[in-house]
């Protein structure tokens, strides 16, 4: 029986030995004889056929993945390469001898030290095999890029390697290909570095994850103090409502890029204006942050303000001017006629025969016709074309010698407090219109009390005031800094809203009833001859104080009078009811929620602060007695804020929780079908909005 085991090579020896035993010699040793024997070679000729298949699929495989083969002889140098392999060197298959060549002298000179050190690696055995990626010599003498595998295939009787055989891939395109992009990377990097503009990201919840060089210049920030933090940190409280909105809006709507101006507060606390770009990052699972370029254009945006300023001011000039040339002709044309009816009705009063009714209703009518010249005097005040004559005057005196007048001005149900500054120097004014100044400003305050109690004070002083103060001036033209004597009317009334406040020296504007008259303008008038300001602060609810300030003479600017610096501003009842109050604030954030810190307790309250939603609850079951409301996250780790907020209603059914996120308040209380919050705060919210939620719920328990 035939050994199944036996090599092709052992089969075919046998055979042949079998056929020599079998042939008959004769002398001439011609073969006189031939015995035959037959062998089954049936497995023989299948191990052939799947031989050559298994090398023909070897072939394919390696045509079509683009390999070549070569086997190196280490003791020669000499290397054969596969078809493919030389094709690959340009090369056709009869113009190269594959035994000639050598593969050292194939290699790239520069990447021959490479190539060996990984090559003397695997030889020494402390590489599994040899890879290495390097230059190889086409024929037409260019350097082609290929990625080289192999093995030892053949050892020496003392264990030496004699031949190494692998595979050899072209990777040029692919070489060139990484080249262009790191080139790109590259020039793309620079560019970003050196850029002027600012270039940043951030993720999806607005923290910054990248800030060029040219940026952390223009914000005066390290790379460390910026980036993991909220953008919204950096911009000022009375603007975050509305940049957030359009992160906000265009997260939600998904919408490519978006324009829009913000301002940028610095490390050194200055405001700089910028525009800015913003486009979405996306990736195959959607939106993962937000790219953004943002332009200083502080100095354009100055620059529109000073034009529209003084386009204003010369659109008010030019009212002013109007109004003067129509005032003093009303007044010229107004006074004769005036005056004619005056003269004529002085001269009825002479004649001695006038029975005494005719006579009082003559001076009635003479009585009238001086308010009605009054009348177009208080116009001319008020444009400025009139004149005045200065004198020292002495406020605290002026207002004590009218101090029986203004009371009889006011309604019964006011009370007139009178506050005199001590040693008051003098100011040069015009006692006169100065008198209508304060009579106006006294019945403007009584009217705002209405029919209820009420408290008008009259206060005097002197004060040091430097340009930011006098910038709030309701006057066009701001007066020089320095010391001035002031005059402040505060009453207990209704307060105005910033409308009414805005329009309040506007003639014959009122919001008690029509047709008032030029009482509050002929005030803005009279301070605007002494070259003095007004100061207005008004709030609904809590009454108007309006400050006049008036220049002081120069030897009360020499002096070293006593000064008041400042109004010393009491805290409200509210304000120290809510002192009492402790709020558990809930806020993974770390920026938002130390600015939520200081909000509250500038606004007075307590707070206890945690950054998730399980520890906020194991603080509510501790503190529970002590905590009258929860400032929730919507977006936590650990227990969202919808989860949070069914475990404190659980614990404690009348809790109050405002909740607090960037999405919109309808799309927040769809994850609320049953119970609701007791409010909502859309991120980024000002002071304004936090106070009035917290008065709103809070402000009744005190």
């Amino acid at each position: 029986m035939r050994d199944e085991n036996k090599t092709r090579e052992q089969l075919i020896d046998e055979l042949n030995e079998m056929r020599r035993k079998v042939a008959d010699i004769g002398n001439d040793g011609k073969a006189q004889r031939v015995d035959s024997l037959i062998d089954d070679i049936t497995h023989l000729k299948m191990v052939e056929r799947k031989l050559r298949e298994s090398e023909q699929r070897l072939q394919l495989a390696l045509e079509g993945g683009a390999l070549g083969l070569w086997d190196w002889n280490l003791k020669t140098g000499r290397a054969i390469w596969s078809e493919w392999a030389i094709r690959m060197l340009g090369y056709e298959l009869d113009e190269l001898d594959p035994h000639v060549r050598t593969w050292k002298r194939a290699v790239h000179p520069d990447d021959w030290e490479k190539v060996s050190e990984v090559l003397n690696g695997h030889l020494a055995g402390r590489l599994p095999c040899f890879e290495a990626e390097y230059r190889i010599q086409t024929k037409s003498g260019e350097w082609k890029w290929v990625q080289a595998r192999g093995k030892v295939a053949e050892y020496d009787k003392d264990g030496k390697p004699q031949r190494i055989t692998g595979t050899m891939l072209d990777i040029t395109e692919r070489r060139k290909a990484a080249e262009e992009l790191r080139n790109s990377e590259e020039k793309y990097r620079r560019l970003v570095e050196n850029a002027y503009d600012i270039v940043y990201t951030t993720d999806p919840n607005g923290r910054v994850t990248f800030v060029n060089p040219s940026g952390l210049q223009h914000i005066r920030y390290s790379q460390e103090e910026v980036v993991g933090r909220n953008y919204l940190e950096f911009i000022p409280e009375e603007y975050m409502e509305n940049v957030g909105r359009f992160y906000s809006r265009q997260f939600l709507e998904k919408i490519p890029d978006t324009y829009y101006e913000f301002p940028f507060v610095t490390k050194n606390g200055e405001m700089r204006w910028y525009g800015q770009k913003t486009q979405l990052l996306m990736e195959k699972d959607g939106i993962v942050g937000f790219q953004s370029i943002a332009r200083d254009i502080t100095d354009g945006k100055r620059m529109e303000e000073k034009r529209l300023e003084m386009e204003r001011r010369l659109l008010h000039a030019q009212k002013i001017e109007s109004l003067a040339v129509m005032a003093g002709g009303i007044a010229h044309d107004f006074n004769n006629q005036l005056a004619v009816v005056l003269g004529n009705l002085e001269l009825a009063l002479t004649d001695q025969t006038l029975d005494t009714e005719t006579r009082l209703s003559i001076e009635s009518a003479v009585e009238a016709a001086r308010r009605s010249a009054e009348l177009s005097k208080q116009m001319q005040i008020y444009t400025g074309s009139t004149f005045y004559y200065p004198v020292d005057v002495d406020l605290n005196k002026l207002l004590s010698g009218n101090l029986s007048q203004l009371e009889s001005c006011i309604s019964g149900n006011v009370t007139l407090n009178l506050e005199r500054f001590n040693s008051l120097p003098l100011m040069r004014g015009d006692a006169d219109q100065i008198q209508h100044l304060v009579m106006n400003l006294v019945v403007n305050a009584s009217e705002a009390i209405k029919d209820q109690h009420g408290v008008v004070a009259l206060r005097t002083g002197v004060m040091d005031c430097e340009v930011g103060y006098l910038s709030r001036s309701r006057l066009e033209e701001k007066p020089t800094p320095g010391r001035f004597v002031f005059l402040e009317v505060t009453d207990t009334g209704c307060g105005m809203d910033t409308d009414n406040q805005r329009r309040l020296f506007d003639p014959f504007f009122t919001t008690k009833f029509t047709g008032r008259g030029l009482g509050m303008a002929e005030v803005i008038g009279v301070v605007k001859g002494h070259r003095g300001a007004i100061i207005v602060d008004s709030e609904i609810g809590k009454g108007t104080t309006i400050r006049i300030l008036f220049p002081a003479t120069k030897d009360a600017r020499a002096s070293t009078a006593q000064i008041m610096e400042r109004v010393e501003i009491k805290p409200s009842p509210t304000e120290t009811a809510n002192r009492q109050k402790t709020i558990l604030l809930v806020e993974d954030e770390t920026g938002v929620r130390d600015l939520a810190v200081r909000r509250l307790d500038i606004l007075g309250y307590n707070t206890i602060t945690t950054a998730d939603g399980e520890e906020a609850i194991g603080l509510f079951q501790e503190r529970i007695s002590e905590i009258d409301l929860v400032m929730l996250d919507f977006a936590m780790p650990r227990m969202n804020g919808v989860e949070a907020f069914k475990e404190f209603i659980r614990i404690k059914p009348d809790v109050k929780v405002i909740l607090s996120s960037g999405y919109t308040e309808d799309v927040l209380l769809q994850n609320f079908p049953d119970r609701r919050p007791a409010g909502v705060l859309h991120k980024p919210y000002k002071m304004e909005a936090l106070k009035a939620k917290l008065d709103r719920l809070l402000g009744n328990d005190g």
